[in-house]
């Protein structure tokens, strides 16, 4: 069961694939443009992304919302990669273990021990999904440029550091509010309360609730 954990094999999201995906649609999956085994863990991405619902049907409200940041800030914004995010850490067993670790630098080591003490045992699978891990936050604006996960490398291999801090649109703001009150039914949400919840906004973002805050009252 816990296999299903690391969805994505060694494949990280890639900013090319999204580039195809708005150019080509749910047709990607029968393109020339990407191999087997990349259509095949790129569907896993879409779906998590809530891009898709399976190979022959887009998600329509979520593709509306995404084409229209695309068309009118490009793919490189901020914007599209934040909703991205979110919506990836909502749906993904993987990177909503990140939401679990304190701010500080990670080596590989270390990143791999506490996969392996979540998924009971080592073996490929872990690795690959350390490898999807680190592969989504250093080759897309998600790692580095919202600060979720900046990868570097020295002479020890690769690591990582969970800074957080980057200021986020504020309808960003509101939309991981959406989500998390979507996720738990909440019709009323204290900030200051859910700030330690798994899914809260200032654990996915990687904010402190009173940047929450003051982007409510901006908005």
């Amino acid at each position: 069961m816990l296999k299903l954990i690391f969805n994505y094999n060694c494949f990280g999201l890639k900013k090319e694939w999204m580039l195809l995906f708005f150019k080509e649609g749910i047709n990607i999956f029968n393109s020339r443009f990407l191999g087997p085994k990349q259509k095949e863990f790129l569907y896993y991405y879409l779906r998590d992304i809530e891009l898709i619902k399976n190979k022959d049907n887009i998600n329509n409200e979520a593709y509306f919302y995404f084409n229209v940041v695309f068309e009118n800030l490009y793919i490189y914004s901020d914007i599209f990669w934040s909703l991205l995010w979110i919506n990836l850490n909502f749906n993904s067993n993987l990177f909503w273990i990140w939401n679990t670790l304190n701010y500080r630098k990670y080596s590989r080591a270390e990143l791999l021990d506490i996969l392996v003490k979540i998924y009971g045992k080592i073996n490929r699978y872990v690795k690959d999904g350390l490898n999807s891990l680190l592969s989504t936050f250093e080759y897309t604006p998600i790692g580095r440029d919202l600060k979720i996960g900046i990868v570097i490398k020295d002479k020890k291999g690769r690591s990582i550091i969970k800074e957080g801090g980057f200021r986020f649109n504020p309808y960003i703001i509101l939309y991981a509010i959406y989500k998390y009150s979507y996720k738990y039914i909440l019709f009323e949400i204290d900030i200051d309360k859910i700030e330690n919840d798994l899914f809260s906004p200032p654990k996915v973002l990687i904010v402190d609730s009173k940047y929450i805050k003051n982007c409510l009252l901006d908005l």
